[in-house]
């Protein structure tokens, strides 16, 4: 999330937010076409969006997922099949910032600045 700095990060073990990301992952529809440019915007410097690791291996989630800007790519684990889909008003992304933001995990400073989105006014 940060150029130069450690990306924030927290476990996931809500069972209600667990839940949450199975079903929201569900309900998005894949994206038939995607531009080099919009790939490209995965893994820019600065805001990349929101990176979800299941580590623990939870079912019906995959091991890798990154929402930004509305949409969301699912890693794969070939590493050259990546699905892409569509997260319309960028919800997902939306909910798991305002999660981290809740945690004090933003600095105020980089919302005031734009540099990172405020799930309070996306």
């Amino acid at each position: 999330m940060f150029s130069g700095r450690p990306n924030p990060s927290f476990e996931i073990t809500d069972p209600k937010e667990i839940v949450h990301l199975r079903n929201g992952l569900k309900d998005l529809k894949e994206v038939v076409i995607i531009t080099g440019e919009e790939i490209r915007e995965f893994g820019r410097l600065g805001y990349r969006g929101i990176l979800i690791t299941n580590s623990a291996g939870i079912n019906g989630i995959p091991s890798r997922v990154q929402f930004l800007n509305g949409k969301v790519r699912v890693f794969s684990e070939e590493g050259n099949k990546d699905k892409f889909l569509k997260d319309v008003a960028a919800g997902m992304e939306k909910y798991y910032l305002g999660l981290a933001k809740k945690r004090g995990l933003i600095p105020k400073d980089l919302m005031d600045k734009g540099i990172v989105p405020d799930p309070d006014t996306m």
